[in-house]
């Protein structure tokens, strides 16, 4: 069901704002999973600025869902962000909307400015750890509390706004990944060792360490596969094309697999020994925490919130960022020692459960009740 702007008057506890209407990453799935689950105890309309796949999930859930752009923040657009931010207001006015929830910064400067115009609390999710030097100094102060999905992300804020700040960690629907009995690995694995990576192909996801450690290892093991799963950054295309001329100039290419996107990576948790994730100033890491629910051990760069999930040599392994050398000893503690890879395996099963979705809703509706 949608609402449109001047439509019939409803009384609206929650408007939750998203930066993006397509689904673009970690942030929009628990997005999308949080609006979800308490649309069953509030009254909550979500906003999405565009018709995508994230506007079309929302609605396939029974969310009720309004489009309106929300201009990027530009001197040239200042216009455009004049207007988009008159018929949030509106929207806030007619709908008597309690409490606004923005999930990004951009969703939180319209929905901040909203809020303060009308006299309403409003809640900023921050997912990512680099400050924003233009921005922050608006937010911290149109926001009533700010969800941080990591205390890495926390620590973008200075001890002075602290106070705002609450940590409550990504949730994750754990039942899709704890039993994944019914779940056939791709056949394309079948008869090999595999390693995978689950990430979308950008720069920081650090691609290149993932390849220089699988060709050190793959050498001496002819079973070894590395199946590279993630769609492509379109801002970034000069890295896709760097990373596929490497990947073809290598010796072991026949072994090196490009999957790309795929709606459903469970079957892959379900054919790897390992997963590799050597991203840097990753702020939390959710296909870390679904890897660990499926029983796959994963190897993680020691950087932003991944310390915060792993517990180094207990649950997984850490290496230091960029360090393929480091990568590579870990990967082959996992390979070659089959008893502590189950080890690891039941540790970081234990460890999932600790990221459900049930508790990840608990915590923010606890925020949620602290203001209103």
């Amino acid at each position: 069901m949608s609402v449109e702007f001047g439509g019939r008057c409803l009384t609206v506890d929650l408007l939750a704002i998203s930066n993006h209407a397509d689904m673009l990453g970690g942030g929009e799935y628990s997005f999308l999973d949080l609006v979800s689950s308490l649309k069953k105890v509030r009254r909550v309309v979500a906003l999405t600025p565009g018709h995508g796949e994230l506007y079309d999930q929302l609605r396939g859930r029974s969310v009720q869902t309004v489009v309106s752009t929300l201009a990027p923040i530009r001197p040239w657009l200042v216009s455009q962000m004049v207007s988009d931010l008159y018929r949030m207001v509106r929207f806030c006015r007619h709908h008597r909307v309690g409490l606004v929830y923005a999930n990004g910064s951009r969703a939180a400067f319209y929905g901040g400015i909203a809020s303060w115009i009308r006299g309403i609390p409003m809640v900023w999710h921050c997912r990512i750890a680099d400050r924003d030097q233009r921005l922050d100094p608006v937010l911290l102060r149109v926001s009533s509390r700010i969800i941080a999905n990591s205390q890495a992300t926390a620590s973008r804020f200075s001890t002075r706004f602290q106070p705002k700040v609450r940590v409550v960690y990504n949730g994750i629907r754990l039942s899709r990944f704890l039993s994944v009995d019914d779940v056939q690995a791709p056949s394309t694995t079948k008869d090999r060792r595999v390693i995978i990576s689950v990430a979308r192909i950008s720069r920081q996801k650090r691609h290149d360490v993932t390849l220089s450690a699988f060709e050190s290892i793959a050498l001496s093991d002819s079973s070894l596969h590395l199946f590279l799963i993630g769609g492509k950054d379109r801002h970034d295309t000069d890295w896709w094309e760097f990373l596929r001329k490497r990947s073809k100039e290598s010796v072991l290419r026949d072994r090196i697999h490009w999957v790309g996107h795929v709606d459903d990576v469970r079957p892959w948790y379900r054919a790897a020994e390992l997963m590799i994730f050597p991203s840097e100033k990753e702020s939390f890491g959710r296909v870390v925490v679904e890897a660990m629910a499926s029983g796959v051990p994963v190897v993680a760069a020691r950087s932003g919130g991944l310390p915060e999930i792993i517990t180094h040599g207990e649950d997984g392994f850490l290496f230091s960022p960029g360090s393929a050398d480091q990568l590579v000893d870990y990967v082959r503690i996992l390979l070659a020692e089959a008893k502590t890879r189950h080890r690891i395996a039941r540790a970081a099963q234990d460890r999932s459960r600790d990221f459900s979705l049930e508790q990840h809703v608990l915590q923010v509706s606890h925020v949620f009740d602290e203001i209103i």
